[in-house]
């Protein structure tokens, strides 16, 4: 009997601003403290080097609890997880939220894309430095963030993606690091 070999390539996925959008939750939440922003400038990288610290964590305490069930779904996202689960991909949630906001995430996926994730691939780490260990345990072979600062901490995984549909790339100098500016992009590099 001939052994089987996986050959299944493992994808982990950052959750916030790579699955759910939360641009307009930003501009929302900044019009409330008095800041005007534009789509742009709603990255986490360019947000949280343009505006004052508290102001940062006030929008991003908004955006993890009330706003992520208001916040739809990445444009392209569900399609193109749904292609990669159909194709056999084994697919992960690696993403830095706090205990008191992980279950709106839950929520949300289970209210948008359900079925996608199941809930012992949903990872939950205290520190963008433990997405690395978490990519580690699982063995996992591509990731995508948004933030540039997390894939620079990330260095047990060779094939690692920048969801960029702001162009920060022009920002950072990426090395190792693909930029992609759509999910159909990410998906035309995972199927090379």
């Amino acid at each position: 009997m001939k052994k089987r070999v996986n050959t299944n390539l493992r994808v982990g996925f950052d959750f916030d601003g790579v699955i759910v959008d939360h641009t307009f939750g930003k501009i929302k939440k900044a019009k409330e403290l008095g800041l005007d922003i534009k789509p742009h400038q709603t990255p986490s990288n360019r947000l949280e080097n343009t505006i004052d610290q508290y102001l940062h964590k006030q929008i991003r305490e908004y955006i993890y609890g009330e706003g992520t069930n208001q916040a739809p779904i990445v444009d392209g996202s569900k399609k193109v997880l749904h292609i990669l689960k159909q194709g056999g991909y084994e697919l992960f949630i690696i993403s830095r939220r706090g205990s008191r906001f992980q279950l709106n995430a839950m929520e949300w996926l289970e209210k948008n894309i359900p079925g996608i994730f199941s809930i012992e691939r949903i990872l939950f780490v205290p520190k963008e430095r433990a997405k690395d260990e978490a990519c580690q345990k699982y063995n996992i072979d591509i990731y995508i963030d948004d933030k540039v600062s997390v894939l620079e901490k990330i260095k047990s995984v060779n094939k690692k993606f920048l969801f960029d549909p702001y162009n920060i790339r022009n920002d950072f100098d990426l090395d190792d690091i693909q930029p992609v500016s759509s999910w159909n992009e990410f998906l035309q590099y995972i199927e090379k």
